[in-house]
């Protein structure tokens, strides 16, 4: 069996398995690299695997790399993939979780400050940081989401359904630190829920 053969067959269940037991970090490296062992693109590997830096981010603090993270999410979901994001601070408006897509980053973070992959808001007008309505089994993985106290009422991870649907949402986050935001950390709205909270 060929190389571009094996790495077709890494699904999604042997990445979990690979994030779970620390095996993230070479996957990372490949996203973020675009190179997959052997001369195979990132794309081959199992054509689910993408970095943002394919998509231009920089993840250096000073860019607005919002279009490159939602551009590798995005295409993701085209093949209900996953996302790898390297370490670094990627500054980000809002961006939109798709549905089976895992955002899964390094983490490095403490409980007083963030670490290994943190994306951190830049716009005080976003109502979220991840929005994650309709996202149907979506993850979040390793990350530090950092909100810097920006605007008012901005939430980390927000949900905002119109109706129960006939779908549970079964989101996943994990290993990741959520803090400083103007808002809440995670919000998850129902509009039968949000108009009994308005009357208390």
């Amino acid at each position: 069996m060929s190389n571009e053969a094996e790495h077709r067959g890494f699904n999604r269940r042997q990445m979990a398995k690979a994030a779970a037991l620390g095996g993230a970090l070479p996957l990372v490296g490949i996203a973020a690299s675009g190179q997959a062992p052997g001369g195979a693109t990132a794309l081959a590997l199992g054509e689910t695997l993408f970095g943002p830096r394919r998509f231009g981010a920089k993840g250096d603090g000073k860019s607005d790399d919002t279009k490159a993270l939602q551009s590798a999410i995005d295409a993701a979901a085209e093949r209900g993939g996953a996302v790898l994001v390297p370490p670094g601070v990627y500054l980000i408006s809002e961006l939109q979780l798709r549905p089976f897509v895992a955002l899964i980053g390094v983490p490095a973070w403490d409980y007083h400050q963030g670490g290994g992959s943190v994306l951190r808001l830049m716009d005080p007008n976003a109502k979220c940081l991840l929005n994650i309505t309709g996202a149907f089994g979506c993850t979040i993985d390793g990350l530090s989401l950092e909100g810097g106290k920006l605007g008012k009422g901005v939430h980390g991870v927000f949900l905002n359904k119109p109706d129960y649907g006939k779908k549970e949402d079964t989101f996943r986050i994990e290993r990741s630190q959520i803090q400083s935001f103007s808002g809440d950390g995670m919000v998850l709205l129902h509009p039968a829920l949000h108009d009994r909270l308005q009357h208390w």
